[in-house]
């Protein structure tokens, strides 16, 4: 009986057990051949390792059947556990290798044992070129447990035609074989689309499989391909269910949804709506679902609460956790109302200035009521169909809108927007147009180079910036022309007095309360400063190309940079960032350090410290407020052209300056468009004069002025409006139109103590001169006809109510009536003891028939009790100690009084003791 010799024949890392017979000797091992399917002309290499036997040993190989070779083609001898390279087999087929092992004596010479031969078979192929496949179509997913068809197609390129020796192999991620399917035959040039079958696991999930071309088993050409499928089912939305499919304005419609998931994947779901008001599919408030995996999830009574009429569609699905969305069902209900509907109404309205603006609307419904707005804030008193507004001044321009009530519901016009026809009148008060030069002189004589900004003192003279001959010019009320600082044509740098001082192309300018001028010198990177008696210094160098400039009324100088898209300010020695991100263009709005700039190319303040940036490179009007929060006033970035409007629907083009008057309006030199632009706080936009899109140097009113890129713009206390422009090298002033005074800002009232000071001023509007006269409680106070009214040292005897009449050429209006109220005397410092009674008060001066309204605190908290002059405070304790004060109001403001401390100490108990004498 012969004992089991074992080889393990390794076939491209596949282990295959071999068991033999051999001598008596036992044998095993292990034979590693690099395939057993080959190209014809390869040569395959072999291995023998012994597991039992020790050296010296052979592995014999050789290959029959081989054509001409009846002993075997080109036998190969192994020593020990070395590799060799079987040679090549020319002609395509099947051939058997026989091996077998030989144990030699340590001579090299004597046999001592061999194995049994053993034999198995190679296929010789014949090579192919021009090999190619590709997977080319896949489904993404399917329901688990589903057969889905994979797609791959093979092209032969070569000039042999392909047998049916090869196939297609299928394997899952684990290398599990799935599929083996054949090719079959592909002509030269051709190509052939095969069709896998692939069957999805029954739990949900992403799948992958390999695609591999095989020939006799063996990976032949182009690799493998893998692909991903997703086994998984949508959820499934139940129809949705509701209270009612007909409710009347105000009536609350529930609905509800259900929506499951044969997997257990949803993750979300959602009910949501559109109709009339409601344009697009909106979520309802509070009524969405989103967790953990889940089979299943119901909305429940989700809550609809509608007032204009119409047909509402209410749609409800959910969302699994591969993204996949049930289909959507949904529900309907008709709203029929009895509550407010417009049935017309004005659109914009544009009015005179100093005349009369008319708003109406028309409505339908049953206990109506009105509350008409401005820019969002309601309209004291405005609160009938129509609004008639009289002697209109800019601080008038706005948007309007008006609400409309009932017990059902209400409704809110459209927005319209008031603009005031200036009526301007403009003359060319210096220059000549298009003669371009550097003469001084009054009027016409006067010569400029593309002057691009400017700026008024208090005493009334404009100074220019010609930046074409990087000068300073001064510009009389009278038009008379000089050259302020710099040298004419001498573009250069250099501090120094008038004429000796250099400038390079300067952009901006703007004056201080003191006549001090601060310029933008853009060429120099600069900001220079010019006294009034018109010595230049240089304030801060390094500037990334400064285009424009403002100062506030405690002398901070806020400056443009063009060329960094920054705003910066210089306070006190300091250079500081106000917005934007140096050398980061953009248009986003948001905290200062965040927001971004396009280019600005001016920027101004108005009374409140608010600072108005022409954002020249996207065609905008950015604000800063004090907080340092930048948004978008007018204009849409990115979106040049021409339109009046509110916010986001005006179009400007290249606006290159901006100013601000004492009501707030800001005025925009809109360079592209030749025109210049009104804009009130809230951002609604009209055209204060020119023409759009019309070049030219006509004088006139309002819209039939022209002129041609103009450069800068800039007010003086009037309202006087003066163009730089540019492009006609001159210089243009715009006169309002004669108006009654008109108060636009009322003198505030106040609450004061003794001895303190109070001052009484009303912002104005209507054509100067004007002349004042302060009242007190209705009569005129002798020698008070200043256009403010301050009293110091103030007594028990000036509680009054204070006004004042300003009048013009025109007529005269009279303010509302300021009340001063006086605390004359103050609460007094207490102290008490445990047990004991304290009382605070207070002396206060009211006016006429008026009673004042009092609130005592202690440590600043309310005390309940203390609402009268005096505060008595019984059986104290040592809590009770502490600062007390009293705010008192007078109806319109409130104020507080000096603090007085209470201290309470513990009772002291004394007890007398007679003692005897013994």
């Amino acid at each position: 009986m012969h004992a089991h010799r074992r080889f393990l024949l390794s076939f491209r890392n596949v282990w295959i057990v071999v068991l033999a017979c051999g001598a008596a000797q036992a044998m095993k091992g292990s034979v590693f051949l690099s395939s057993y399917s080959f190209n014809a002309g390869a040569k395959p290499t072999v291995s023998f390792s012994s597991e039992s036997l020790s050296p010296p040993y052979k592995l014999r190989v050789k290959i029959l059947n081989v054509p001409g070779y009846p002993d075997g083609y080109h036998a190969v001898t192994a020593w020990n556990n070395q590799a060799e390279t079987l040679e090549a087999v020319p002609s395509p087929g099947v051939y058997s290798v026989e091996l077998y092992g030989v144990q030699y004596a340590s001579d090299l010479t004597t046999v001592l044992s061999q194995t049994t031969h053993y034999t198995f078979s190679i296929q010789i192929n014949q090579a192919i070129n021009g090999v190619g496949w590709q997977l080319i179509s896949c489904p993404t997913s399917s329901a688990p447990g589903n057969t889905v068809s994979v797609y791959a197609t093979v092209q032969n390129s070569g000039n042999t035609i392909w047998d049916s020796n090869y196939h297609i192999e299928l394997k899952d991620s684990d290398g599990n074989h799935l599929y083996y399917g054949s090719i079959g035959s592909v002509p030269p040039g051709g190509q052939i689309i095969v069709q896998i079958p692939v069957t999805l696991p029954t739990t949900a999930g992403h799948y992958t499989w390999g695609l591999t071309a095989m020939q006799y088993g063996v990976e032949y050409f182009g690799g493998t391909q893998n692909f991903t499928i997703l086994a998984n089912r949508s959820p499934v939305t139940s129809p949705m269910s509701g209270s009612t499919q007909s409710a009347t304005s105000g009536q609350t419609v529930y609905i509800s949804s259900t929506t499951t998931d044969a997997d257990g994947n949803l993750t979300a779901q959602v009910v949501d709506y559109f109709g009339p008001g409601v344009p697009v599919w909106t979520e309802v408030p509070n009524n969405a679902w989103s967790g953990a995996p889940a089979a299943t999830n119901s909305l429940s009574n989700v809550a609809f609460q509608v007032y204009s009429p119409g047909v509402y569609t209410v749609r409800g699905y959910g969302t699994d956790v591969y993204g996949f969305t049930s289909p959507p069902q949904y529900w309907q209900f008709n709203v029929t109302t009895s509550g407010p509907a417009i049935a017309s109404q004005n659109g914009n309205v544009s009015a005179s200035l100093g005349g009369e603006a008319n708003f109406f609307v028309t409505s339908s419904g049953t206990g109506l009521s009105y509350q008409w707005y401005k820019d969002g804030g309601p309209i004291a008193g405005a609160t009938a169909a129509t609004l008639a507004l009289t002697n209109v001044q800019p601080s008038n321009e706005g948007v309007y809108t008006v609400r409309v009530t009932n017990s059902f519901g209400f409704v809110t016009s459209t927005p319209s927007i008031l603009s005031i026809v200036s009526n301007y009148t403009f003359s060319t008060l210096a220059g000549s147009p298009q003669a371009y030069g550097s003469a001084d002189g009054t009027g016409s004589a006067a010569r400029f180079s593309s002057p691009m900004g400017g700026a008024v003192s208090n005493a009334g003279d404009l100074y220019v910036v010609d930046t074409g001959n990087s000068t300073i010019r001064k510009v009389s009320p009278a038009g008379t022309v000089s050259t302020f600082a710099g040298a004419a044509g001498q573009a250069s740098f250099a501090d120094g007095t008038g004429a000796a001082a250099r400038f390079y192309y300067p952009f901006g300018i703007a004056v201080d309360s003191s006549g001090n001028l601060f310029v933008a010198d853009t060429g120099n990177n600069a900001l220079r400063k010019i006294t009034p008696g018109g010595t230049v210094s240089t304030v801060v160098a390094g500037l990334g190309g400064p285009s424009g400039v403002a100062v506030s009324a405690n002398g901070t100088v806020y400056i443009a940079e063009s060329a960094t898209s920054i705003i910066r300010k210089y306070a006190q020695g300091a250079l500081t960032l106000v917005a934007g991100i140096s050398g980061t263009r953009g248009s986003s709005d948001g905290p200062g350090a965040s927001a971004t700039f396009n280019g600005p190319q001016d920027v101004t303040l108005d009374s409140s410290g608010n600072i108005y940036v022409a954002d020249e490179g996207n065609d905008t009007i950015r604000k800063i407020d004090t907080t340092g929060n930048v948004t978008t006033l007018a204009g849409l970035a990115g979106n040049y052209g021409f339109a009046n409007g509110a916010g986001s629907a005006a179009r400007f083009y290249s606006p290159m300056s901006v100013a601000t008057d004492a009501s707030g309006m800001i005025y925009v030199d809109d360079y592209g468009n030749h025109v210049i632009r009104r804009v009130t706080p809230s951002g609604a936009v009209s055209i204060l004069a020119g023409q759009a899109g019309t070049a030219g140097s006509t004088d006139g009113t309002a819209t039939n002025t022209r002129f041609s890129y103009p450069g800068g713009v800039t007010l003086d206390e009037a309202n006087t409006v003066f163009v730089v422009d540019m492009n006609n090298e001159t210089i243009r002033k715009g006169v309002p139109p004669a108006t009654p005074p008109v108060i636009v800002a009322q003198p505030v009232s106040s609450v004061t103590w003794s001895g303190q000071s109070v001052n009484f001023a009303a912002v104005l509007g209507g054509t100067a001169p004007f002349t004042y006269q302060w009242l007190k409680n209705g009569s005129p106070i002798t020698s008070a006809t200043a256009s403010s009214y301050s009293l110091t040292s103030v007594q028990a005897t000036d509680a009054a109510d204070y006004s004042v009449v300003v009048t013009n050429a025109l007529g005269s209006a009279t303010s509302a009536a300021a009340r001063l109220t006086v605390i004359s005397s103050q609460p007094q410092n207490q102290s008490g003891v445990v047990g004991g009674n304290v009382t605070f008060s207070v002396t206060v001066a009211a006016v006429g028939g008026s009673t004042p309204t009092y609130q005592w605190r202690v440590n600043g908290t309310n005390i309940a009790t203390g609402t009268g002059a005096t505060l008595s405070l019984t059986n104290l304790q040592l809590t009770d100690g502490g600062s007390y004060d009293v705010v008192v109001s007078n109806g319109a403001v409130s104020g507080t009084s000096s603090a007085a401390t209470l201290t309470v100490t513990a009772a002291v108990d004394l007890q007398l003791k007679i003692f005897r004498p013994q």
